[in-house]
């Protein structure tokens, strides 16, 4: 865990301090299964009309927990969402969302709503921080196929939607985008999308049934790009590692 904190805190340092030293790029892993007793404070979570994310033993990729996105509010619009910010420590979901990223991001989806209408389900990679996302995967309101959105442009994939686990992935680096659905690619690119959260949402219509989706075993494999630092931060977080580094040299 330390020399990987230390690995993440030198590439923060070296993309603020630019022409003093080589930028270095540390690759970050996150993983969340939701076994938990909580998704707080690893997750941040917005919704309206109580329609609040609860982790369900209803139906579990892996272990005996997942997330539910619920809508119980039919034929009205409704939205709710978890939001975890990239760039936060791991372990706790703390930070600002400062420090746009590059990788891979892939989720469980239990579309219980394969065959139906009415609600969306939606996976998103953003980087304003806000609902929705520059890229997504999502189980529509109307259709029998996935259909996935880059930087507000929406298509349809040849995947069929099924009522079962199925694993949304995106994989958006500074020279290539690939979206995928159980490892059938859906679209693949030119890159060059940098986000800095994941968000697992849902919304409902009108005309909008009852419903609810299931989402578990998130992973992302990361690494820190372009950073938006305070005045003068680069400094201090140099001056800050140097002590880190030597605390652990002498541990």
């Amino acid at each position: 865990m330390r020399p990987r904190l230390l690995a993440l805190l030198c590439s923060f340092a070296f993309i603020g301090l630019g022409p003093l030293c080589a930028t270095v790029h540390a690759v970050v892993i996150f993983d969340d299964d939701f076994e938990s007793a909580s998704y707080f404070p690893i997750w941040g979570s917005s919704y309206n009309q109580g329609n609040q994310p609860l982790l369900s033993t209803n139906f579990a990729h892996s272990g005996t927990q997942s997330v539910e996105l619920i809508n119980t509010l039919p034929n009205q619009r409704t939205q709710s969402f978890l939001l975890h910010p990239l760039d936060s420590d791991p372990g706790t979901g703390n930070g600002g969302g400062t420090h746009l990223c590059f990788g891979q991001v892939s989720v469980w989806l239990f579309d219980n709503g394969a065959g139906s209408t009415g609600n969306l389900a939606s996976f998103n990679l953003g980087s304003n921080g806000g609902p929705d996302g520059d890229l997504s995967i999502a189980a529509p309101e109307a259709g029998n196929f996935y259909t996935f959105n880059i930087h507000g442009t929406w298509s349809t994939s040849t995947v069929a939607r099924t009522r079962d686990w199925h694993l949304l992935s995106i994989d958006s680096t500074e020279t290539h985008l690939t979206m995928s659905i159980d490892g059938i690619t859906i679209y693949t690119g030119a890159g060059g999308f940098p986000f800095k959260y994941i968000q697992l949402q849902m919304d409902g219509f009108a005309g909008s049934p009852a419903a609810q989706v299931y989402w578990d075993d998130v992973h992302a494999s990361f690494t820190v790009g372009q950073a938006v630092p305070e005045p003068a931060s680069s400094t201090l977080l140099a001056a800050g590692i140097a002590l880190l580094s030597y605390r652990l040299g002498k541990q």
